[in-house]
């Protein structure tokens, strides 16, 4: 029952984030698979670490790992986006609701919060710097850490996975800079070019 009930939920993620991007899209020019990749690697890292100037290192790790696990999975970025963090898409959820609604064109989300700073004058420009970071790590133009996971350092389910991981063996931590976020990497496997 309860594998029922998360492939329901991982469907009507994925339609929702498809239907967004589909709306963004819709009356422009065709959008390439890199923009797709690079807005989606960049709406997980806004769920996961936030568009802080200090989060731009866990940005680049956690769209690291989302190259680095689609190259694994022989899958596009966007596609791994949505597998390891389906969350981020989702329209529906009851906090933070606007990330899903994060745009290529970098218009403000609905339903940005009215006690937020202005979204154009505070958080667009970070924003449209995300995908572009995204776009360059993609793209091969700047060098991608070698992590497969991240995770919370103070998040009790992280790290009890993490920990769990790395009591058996299976995983070593691994820096990506100055980082809020854990990241790991499974040892043995290599990461195909």
């Amino acid at each position: 029952m309860e594998t029922i009930v998360k492939a329901k939920l991982r469907t009507s993620l994925i339609a929702s984030s498809l239907a967004v991007l589909g709306a963004v899209s819709m009356g422009s020019a065709p959008i390439s698979q890199t923009d797709k990749d690079a807005w989606a690697a960049a709406l997980v890292t806004v769920n996961e670490a936030g568009l802080k100037p200090e989060s731009e290192d866990d940005a680049r790790g956690i769209i690291s790992v989302l190259i680095n696990r689609a190259k694994l999975r022989g899958v596009s970025v966007h596609r791994m986006a949505l597998l390891y963090s389906g969350k981020a898409f989702d329209q529906d959820r009851p906090r933070r609701r606007w990330i899903a609604f994060l745009t290529p064109s970098g218009e403000e989300p609905r339903g940005w919060p009215k006690h937020y700073p202005d979204w154009d004058t505070h958080y667009k420009p970070a924003w449209l710097a995300r995908i572009e970071l995204a776009r360059k790590l993609i793209s091969g133009e700047l060098e991608v850490c070698d992590a497969h996971h991240w995770g919370s350092r103070y998040h009790p389910v992280d790290q009890s996975r993490a920990q769990r991981a790395i009591s058996e063996g299976r995983w070593e931590v691994h820096s990506c800079g100055n980082t809020m976020n854990e990241f790991y990497r499974v040892k043995g496997v290599q990461i195909p070019d």
